[in-house]
């Protein structure tokens, strides 16, 4: 029977601003956590004006591990609250969780099994988004996350993950980056850094995390936007995964399953040009391919159509959604080509 002291110790890291409305049901679901080894709470305040201090110590009494709160007077970001805070994180294992994330009773359990595995820096668990406003950015969302998971088990037999999932991994404390460049995401420096330390970064997707995902489209859309500027820059910044001598086989799946889909639309736009170029010149098989063309961009702006009247229409909201994903990519590529970067996150609500 495994004992207590086989666990390593973990420090469960909650970074929010403005979350005093959600701090009650936080601590709730945290109180429910089973886990047998020493286990600690962190609330990372990112200069909170709301009172969400104040709300963290009223609710202490909901939760039996000790609770801790470093907070900082000014927003500057989550990665800049994180490193602030990680001096006072005691555990061997930091486990991440959003404040809006409702995790299973096992969810830190399976993180850190699959952590033991030889290799293994960094465990990514499974997170659901679901929807309570019928017609929201949500539905889409919970789609989105079914084809990643996918795309991860592939990934977990041959390779590391492209992406840590923010919102709820667990890593070794001492592979955390020394640094995070401001404009990048922790979610895809952290990957990069891990492999790039010889480590793999895993996917348990018996740990299970969910939060309510409501945004509208625009906000949904903006969201994209600033998600994958920061993930561009990432991998930017850490280019050295692309070096196969440093990294095999990982930065091709780096290149295929995140930078080439970012380029999606721009590839799009530059075949349906060859194609009507090559069907002013008579070439039959050009002409099928245009004329499929014109039926998915007329399914898409249908499906625009259907979206902002709030009336989906199922058949039409794949093609309309898979179009609307990669346009945000293109623009969030082209923010950061333009010199743009975003330093703070907007929490999802």
């Amino acid at each position: 029977m495994t004992s207590d002291t086989d666990w390593p110790s973990v420090s469960v890291v909650v970074t929010a601003h403005n979350a005093a409305h959600l701090v009650a049901g936080k601590l709730d679901n945290l109180s429910a956590v089973e886990y047998p080894g020493e286990l600690d709470v962190n609330f990372v305040l990112d200069g909170c004006t709301d009172g969400t201090s104040n709300a963290i110590s009223e609710n202490l009494s909901q939760v039996s591990w000790d609770v801790h709160v470093v907070e900082t007077d000014v927003r500057n970001g989550k990665e800049a609250a994180i490193r602030h805070a990680l001096p006072r994180l005691s555990g061997e294992v930091l486990m991440f969780s959003d404040a809006d994330a409702e995790m299973q009773p096992d969810t830190v359990l399976e993180l850190v099994k699959k952590l033991k595995e030889p290799g293994v820096g960094v465990a990514c668990g499974r997170e659901w988004h679901l929807s309570r406003n019928k017609g929201s950015a949500g539905e889409g969302q919970g789609l989105f996350y079914r084809y990643e998971d996918l795309i991860k088990q592939m990934q977990e037999k041959c390779t590391s993950l492209c992406y840590v999932q923010g919102g709820v991994f667990a890593m070794w404390k001492n592979l955390y980056p020394d640094e995070i460049p401001v404009g990048c995401t922790q979610d895809g420096v952290i990957a990069f850094d891990v492999v790039l330390q010889g480590k793999r970064v895993a996917f348990q997707p018996s740990a299970v995390s969910q939060e309510y995902y409501d945004l509208g489209m625009q906000a949904d859309f903006a969201r994209r936007i600033r998600t994958v500027s920061r993930a561009f820059y990432s991998a930017w910044c850490r280019r050295q995964v692309f070096n196969p001598a440093r990294t095999g086989w990982y930065g091709v799946h780096v290149l295929s399953a995140r930078v080439l889909r970012w380029m999606v639309f721009p590839l799009a736009l530059t075949s349906l040009a060859m194609l009507i170029a090559t069907s002013i010149m008579g070439d039959r098989l050009a002409m099928t391919v245009l004329l499929c063309f014109c039926v998915w961009a007329i399914a898409t702006f249908l499906g625009f159509l259907t979206e902002v009247s709030g009336k989906r229409i199922s058949i039409l909201y794949l093609p309309f959604y898979f179009t609307y994903i990669h346009l945000a990519a293109m623009l969030g590529v082209l923010r950061v080509l333009f010199g743009k970067r975003t330093t703070t996150w907007t929490p999802t609500r």
